[in-house]
């Protein structure tokens, strides 16, 4: 890399975990030095670089190291091993409280966060009411940090951390918490200090801000560097961390390659596929905390996610067609039965549903140990977001549908939308201005 601003060579960090504070004291103690912690890496062997100007995201589980590498960059934090390098002033924003004094003010502790920056005092009174203008929380600006709720504090924090004008700016998490009003303004701002080339480093679990925000993106996994290529690609990765190949070891991909394209799966060998050989619980995509509920006379073995040709793809673009295929086994001679599907939204609110009844009134049987398959094609026109399907089967009866099988929000599926619109739904809307001859004036 030509010109790049950070570099991370071989970067590993180590914390020692101890099983009660007086075990710390007993092992600094002991008369034959005797170990009584145990080793936690939470980096291990961690090595890229970020070009000056480039808007890096950083993705990964709970626990995957994340923030630990933003506090080593920003010198918050040493490293065990290895090395990182960094070109030009560094500011950063990590989890909620870092780097300020409870006890003060908004601002007193803007001003301190200046004075660090080394800000002289013409430029300390220009940039303090930069900050006040730019957090917006009037009286409170001069009111103890503590008694700052989370959205107040990441407000002054954030208008400090960009007042000071670094050429490195670290951001982990902590707009998260802010209302969705200044969240845009944040970005906004973010925005404008990437044109003028400022290099940026933001860690979220939302894949859509790092899509959007982003140029390049990494994937953290295990404490160590899982991949690192195009937000979309990470974002792809994650996601399949997150809800498909959960059990995926960095040993084991790298055994793979870096080629991670599923192959099309043909629904006539799914179907004929043996019913013990793999099941719902072991399919990507899969919610281990679904709700399932019925007598499961007839049951729901398996599923068959497919979009644009792919097996079970980390995400589905709006607007590509999708196959859903679900496996039913019976234990009893039924009839009278339907299969249905739903998707909704993380909350439960359902956007779309059907069964296999729903277009031309057919209901079908099963005898005891039959397998039967029913497949549903779907055109998805989804915001960008996460969804639930829940999927199931049920039979007629004379007081309505009985649920045999029903598992809700069994499926955990990312959609990414490249348009932008408001709500769920995308409908395919479109304006167009039409334009009114000016009025005639009638003279007197």
């Amino acid at each position: 890399m030509s010109n790049p601003a950070i570099q991370i060579r071989n970067l590993a960090k180590k914390f020692r975990l101890y099983d009660t504070p007086g075990q710390r004291l007993r092992e600094a103690l002991h008369p034959f030095r005797r170990t009584l912690h145990r080793e936690f890496w939470a980096l291990r062997d961690v090595s890229f670089e970020v070009e000056k100007g480039t808007t890096l995201g950083i993705l990964g589980r709970n626990g995957s190291g994340k923030s630990t590498l933003l506090k080593v960059i920003a010198g918050v934090m040493q490293p065990s091993q290895g090395e990182v390098l960094t070109h030009g002033r560094v500011a950063a924003l990590l989890e909620l409280g870092a780097g300020f004094n409870p006890d003060l003010t908004g601002r007193q502790n803007a001003v301190l966060q200046l004075q660090i920056a080394n800000e002289d005092s013409a430029r300390i009174a220009t940039k303090l009411e930069e900050i006040e203008q730019f957090a917006d929380i009037g009286d409170f600006f001069d009111q103890p940090v503590r008694v700052y709720s989370s959205g107040m504090f990441v407000r002054v924090a954030f208008a400090a951390a960009i007042s000071v004008e670094p050429d490195i700016l670290i951001v982990d998490e902590a707009l998260a918490v802010g209302d969705a009003k200044f969240q845009q303004k944040c970005y906004e701002r973010l925005r404008a200090m990437r044109d003028h080339g400022m290099t940026i480093l933001i860690a979220s679990h939302d894949t859509q801000s790092i899509i959007r925000m982003c140029d390049r993106a990494i994937v953290l996994e295990g404490s160590r560097l899982y991949t690192i290529g195009t937000p979309r690609a990470a974002a792809d990765e994650y996601f399949a961390l997150m809800f498909g190949r959960k059990n995926i070891t960095v040993v084991q991909k790298e055994a793979a390659g870096r080629n991670t394209t599923t192959e099309a799966y043909d629904f006539q060998s799914f179907a004929e596929a043996s019913s013990h050989s793999t099941g719902v619980e072991d399919r990507p995509h899969y919610n281990k905390d679904e709700f399932r509920y019925g007598p499961r006379t007839v049951e729901v073995i398996d599923y068959l996610l497919t979009a644009d040709g792919i097996s079970y793809p980390p995400s589905i673009n709006d607007g590509a067609t999708a196959s859903l295929a679900i496996k039913l086994r019976s234990t009893a001679d039924i009839s009278d039965l339907m299969c249905g599907i739903g998707i909704k939204t993380l909350d439960g609110t359902l956007l779309y549903g059907i069964n296999s009844s729903m277009q031309d009134g057919h209901y079908f049987s099963l005898m005891a140990g039959e397998v039967t398959t029913v497949r549903f094609d779907l055109h998805f026109a989804l915001n960008s977001g996460e969804y639930f399907i829940d999927i199931g089967c049920g039979q007629r009866t004379s007081q309505g549908v009985e649920a045999l099988d029903r598992r809700n929000a069994a499926i955990h599926i990312k959609v990414i939308s490249s348009q932008r619109f408001d709500g769920s739904v995308n409908l395919r809307g479109s304006s167009h201005q039409i334009t009114h001859p000016a009025p005639r004036t009638i003279p007197e």
